[in-house]
């Protein structure tokens, strides 16, 4: 179950929308593979390869959400089946400045079976996040509460990984 709204793509336009661009680029993929030594890309295991621009692994997921009031994410047992390792990219904006986490719109990452958050993201105004996922790491956001002051935006992104060696 979810609530919350989606921007559509034409009502992601100017900066946010070209933000978004700029994420679905291969080269983007490729600076992610060497900022986190992700295998993002094709070749990533030799990155002196001069095809290693050529062939990112790609983006899965990229989109606007706008949260408010009473907005939230919630998780089902559909929701862990299946999914490949993955680096989630958070970028959170117009969050007012007195943003306290009591207000809610955190995002919580949880392993299969477990109760206890793993990681707790709150939004922070022009932050961008980086987070390896598991493929029994599942993420949602927390119920926004009546003491938010005004909405937020969430620019995500989700890149799938190449087999990755498991702890």
């Amino acid at each position: 179950k979810k609530k919350y709204q989606v921007l559509k793509n034409q009502e992601s336009g100017g900066v946010i929308g070209e933000f978004l661009s700029l994420l679905k680029t291969d080269a983007f993929a490729v600076l992610l593979s060497h900022f986190t030594g992700l295998p993002l890309s094709e070749s990533y295991e030799d990155p002196d390869n001069p095809e290693f621009l050529d062939k990112p692994f790609g983006v899965r997921e990229c989109g606007v959400t706008r949260w408010d009031k009473g907005f939230y994410s919630l998780l089902s047992d559909q929701d862990v089946r299946g999914l490949p390792d993955m680096l989630h990219v958070f970028y959170h904006t117009d969050l007012h400045e007195e943003y306290d986490v009591e207000e809610g719109g955190y995002i919580s990452f949880i392993g299969r079976g477990e109760t206890d958050p793993l990681l707790v993201i709150p939004p922070q105004n022009n932050t961008l996040s980086l987070v390896f996922a598991r493929s029994d790491e599942i993420s949602f956001t927390k119920y926004v509460n009546s003491k938010l002051k005004k909405p937020f935006y969430c620019v995500s992104a989700q890149f799938c990984c190449k087999s990755y060696g498991r702890r």
